[in-house]
């Protein structure tokens, strides 16, 4: 193979990585315009329909309204999880979206816990746990359900435009996630 072949072959084996790197900077303003509308504060749910951050938090709290309330114990309740949940409720009112993913974390949290108290693996599927543990009578199935639409609503939060999320939307999704795990408390008590 001579030299030229080499560089001939070079350059063809280059050219597409090339044109790729090239290309997003010569039409980087339009690329940002595109991304900007892709972004999603709405979700398409099968058939078509669309559910938007909003519409999720209201189908929770019409969920949380129809909760059993658990009995509150503070006893189980460390006082690094009531400094995390404060630290969340002063995020609300200057990172709204950041407070919602905050939040949902610690609903995470909880499960993670009462996946440990089961035996399940900390890979365990939470949907699949909830079930469990609706199954067994220890969540009431809107808990199951307030879960589900959360997970959502925190997707569409977090994947939202910045600055979407109200400081009111991410306490009343704040409000939810208490009442959620004040429920996956009671159930641990149950353990």
């Amino acid at each position: 193979m001579s030299v030229l072949q080499f560089i001939s072959e070079l350059i063809g084996h280059l050219a597409w990585p090339l044109v790729i790197l090239v290309l997003p900077l010569v039409f980087r303003p339009q690329l940002n315009a595109l991304v900007s509308e892709l972004r999603f504060k709405e979700l398409t749910l099968p058939g078509g329909a669309k559910m938007s951050f909003e519409e999720r938090l209201e189908a929770g709290r019409v969920i949380a309204s129809e909760m059993s309330s658990p009995i509150q114990d503070d006893a189980g309740v460390g006082s690094e999880a009531n400094t995390r949940s404060e630290v969340i409720q002063r995020l609300a009112a200057e990172a709204p979206d950041g407070a919602i993913v905050l939040a949902f974390i610690e609903v995470d949290r909880e499960i993670q816990r009462l996946a440990e108290q089961l035996e399940k693996p900390r890979w365990s599927n939470q949907t699949e746990l909830l079930r469990v543990l609706r199954d067994r009578n220890l969540i009431d199935p809107a808990s199951e359900q307030l879960f589900k639409v959360m997970r959502s609503a925190r997707n569409a939060a977090a994947h939202g435009h910045r600055n979407v999320v109200t400081t009111f939307e991410a306490e009343e999704f704040i409000r939810q996630c208490e009442l959620l795990k004040a429920a996956l408390r009671a159930a641990s008590q149950k353990l």
